[in-house]
């Protein structure tokens, strides 16, 4: 029998995440929809005919007989719906952030202790084939010692798109009365939005516990911003290896870099979502692996459908949800502290 899922919040970012249950419809079926938008359920109940539509996700997990939610709101509505979907017992996913403050994550986490739900981090490149290929030959020690991970997500928010007619109005997630240019809905600007990417990315990778964590950002293109459209990390982890991400809103991620890059005793090893390249110490030209597409989103949701059915914990759980909140807020604090000094 086909799980039921309730999907809460049905802006953008919840039309990648319907394509995944599309293509697991057998296992795991929308019957419910939240969100204030009438416009937004509209979209939905077209492409999910048979799903009720609700404007109060309280009123969905309460009316509806769910086995497991699926959360795609603005960050500031994560904490208060994740906990609810925890008291009605329900199985839940959520987009990241995961919340917005380390006092909220401890709620989370305390609401989560002893029990037996799965709760998943909607980290989708944690599914890029090339770098789940990188986890394993770092796991497996086929680098040797690693000493470094670059971690980095850049691009330019607000460009016409590739081909646009001269003078087309370039569409941005944070334009001025958007929720993203208001950082109490936020949480923090570019860092705690698109910077959660590589920063699981490289957390995932160094298997380790953050020991040190520095940063500086800057607000560059998107000047009415009240928070960072840029920000660099640097991370020292207990195991002893440095990490760099690079995260920007403002700028193309620089020539010839990569989403991610390990130096290791033996070699380096980088790549793109679908590519990996291995170049061993003193050897001139790296090889490379290829791999098929993967739809990330598809390949995500269709995990958290195995972790329900098996009872299995997710290759991202909430928990490393908190532990990337907790370089981010960090990262933060550092900002706050060095303001002004030299």
């Amino acid at each position: 029998m086909a799980l039921r899922v309730g999907l809460i919040g049905c802006g953008g970012i919840a039309r990648a995440h319907w394509s995944g249950f599309e293509v697991s419809r057998d296992r795991a079926e929308l019957v419910a929809l939240a969100d204030v938008s009438a416009e937004n359920r509209a979209w939905f109940k077209q492409h999910v005919p048979g799903a009720r539509d609700y404007d109060d996700f309280n009123r969905m997990m309460e009316q509806e007989k769910l086995d497991a939610v699926d959360i795609c709101l603005p960050h500031h509505l994560h904490h208060p719906c994740v906990m609810t979907a925890i008291a009605k017992g329900l199985h839940w996913i959520c987009e990241k952030p995961l919340c917005m403050t380390l006092d909220q994550a401890g709620d989370i986490d305390k609401a989560m202790e002893g029990s037996k739900l799965i709760g998943m981090s909607a980290h989708n490149q944690a599914f890029y084939p090339a770098l789940l290929e990188a986890k394993r030959l770092i796991t497996e020690g086929q680098l040797g010692e690693i000493y470094t991970i670059i971690s980095e997500d850049c691009f330019i928010m607000g460009l016409p798109a590739p081909g646009a007619l001269p003078g087309t109005e370039p569409w941005t997630a944070v334009a001025p009365g958007s929720w993203r240019a208001d950082t109490g809905k936020m949480g923090g600007g570019e860092l705690i939005d698109t910077g959660y990417h590589p920063t699981y990315r490289l957390l995932f990778l160094a298997g380790s516990e953050p020991a040190h964590v520095a940063a500086v950002t800057g607000t560059y293109r998107n000047k009415h911003m009240r928070a960072e459209d840029t920000g660099t990390v640097l991370i020292g982890f207990e195991n002893g290896i440095t990490g760099l991400i690079r995260t920007s809103w403002a700028m193309e991620k620089p020539f010839g870099h990569y989403p991610f890059h390990v130096v290791a005793e033996r070699g380096e090893l980088f790549g793109t979502p679908n590519e990996l390249f291995l170049k061993p110490v003193r050897f001139g030209e790296p090889a490379k692996m290829t791999f098929g597409e993967v739809n990330t989103f598809q390949a995500e949701i269709a995990h958290f459908i195995d972790c329900i059915e098996r009872g299995s914990p997710p290759l991202q759980s909430y928990r490393d949800g908190i532990r990337v909140l907790q370089v981010i807020r960090k990262s933060y604090e550092f900002v706050e502290e060095k303001k002004g000094k030299v």
